[in-house]
């Protein structure tokens, strides 16, 4: 049986409305989104809002998440950017209540340790690149095994083991750079999943998806909170600007390039007099024609005579092919 990728659920969702294949994304990733969420918040509605709010995300913006893709290294990112929303908004409103007494003495020393290195390995992985942080996330975070990666990102079970390695390596490097082990970090990641497999459930997934389905239809999340709403609303916004930026920024670009490249001159080194003209082989004259229209900065020209004494003819002269492309480019561009 070929198991669906991500990507794949994900299609059927935006085409056909797909509530199951919905539920099936939230319920592989509902444990890594809980943990993150829960690692940036303390109360527990604020969680479950930021939760929510992450798979309404998704919902919106499926279509970043390619057919042969999983969609785990997208929901760490944006699970993230949701809770830091959630946590900004709540120490706005000043209302933030400890839900039991802070750890005292020294006892409070491995709590705030472990919740650091947590931090620091969900911070190192959010920076790796996707074809090692895919693998990584689903292994150590998320539990599934080498041939599970494999088919949930149509890939082979080799491929998966040697980016696994490689990411190891890179994750490790990182995290000692900051003074914290690997093994360790893994460790207390692993204390937290089975806190996130209690709260996630199957009840949690449902009321997840069909909110999702109907955001998707009407535009109204049913039974999600309004908080949860508006960190969505926010976070589909921001994402919008940043692809904006983006575009705006690469097309920036292209066109400094091509104003570099077509600021540079074509022909030999050394000055060249604008207001001489060609340069014409010894015994022949040129003779301007009345008759022939002088040629114009849009219409550069050179002028030829065969033989001495005859008419100067002008001749286009066309642009050189690199700046003829340059020109094409950014005729299209504009």
């Amino acid at each position: 049986m070929i198991v669906a990728t991500d990507g794949e659920l994900l299609m059927r969702f935006v085409r056909h409305g797909d509530q199951s294949a919905f539920a099936e994304v939230v319920e592989r990733h509902g444990r890594l989104v809980w943990m993150v969420c829960r690692q940036i918040l303390r109360q527990h509605q604020d969680v479950e809002d930021a939760f929510q709010a992450t798979f309404l995300i998704l919902a919106q913006r499926a279509q970043a998440i390619r057919a042969a893709d999983s969609a785990a290294a997208w929901l760490l990112k944006v699970a993230q950017r949701t809770a830091l929303a959630a946590r900004r908004k709540r120490t706005r409103r000043r209302e933030e209540s400890l839900a039991a007494e802070p750890p005292q003495g020294e006892g409070a020393f491995p709590v705030i340790h472990e919740r650091e290195m947590r931090y620091a390995l969900l911070d190192e992985l959010r920076m790796l690149p996707a074809r090692y942080q895919t693998p990584l996330i689903m292994r150590y975070l998320e539990g599934e095994s080498r041939r599970a990666i494999a088919e949930q990102t149509d890939s082979t079970v080799g491929q998966v083991q040697g980016r696994l390695a490689r990411g190891r390596r890179m994750l490790r490097s990182r995290l000692v750079r900051r003074g914290v082990s690997l093994s360790l970090a893994a460790g207390t990641i692993a204390g937290t999943s089975s806190q996130a497999t209690a709260a996630v459930t199957s009840t949690l997934v449902a009321a997840t998806a069909k909110s999702c389905l109907a955001l998707k239809i009407s535009g109204a999340a049913g039974s999600a909170s309004p908080a949860a709403l508006q960190l969505a609303h926010e976070g589909v916004k921001a994402m919008w600007w940043a692809s904006i930026f983006k575009t705006t920024m690469a097309v920036t670009s292209t066109l400094m390039v091509a104003a570099v490249v077509w600021a540079v001159p074509t022909g030999g080194g050394g000055a060249t007099n604008e207001t001489a003209g060609p340069e014409t082989p010894a015994g022949i004259a040129l003779e301007a024609n009345a008759d022939q229209p002088a040629p114009t900065p849009e219409t550069p020209a050179v002028a030829v005579a065969s033989n001495p004494g005859e008419e100067v003819q002008w001749v286009a002269n066309p642009l050189p092919p690199e700046r003829q492309q340059l020109s094409n480019l950014i005729a299209q561009l504009t």
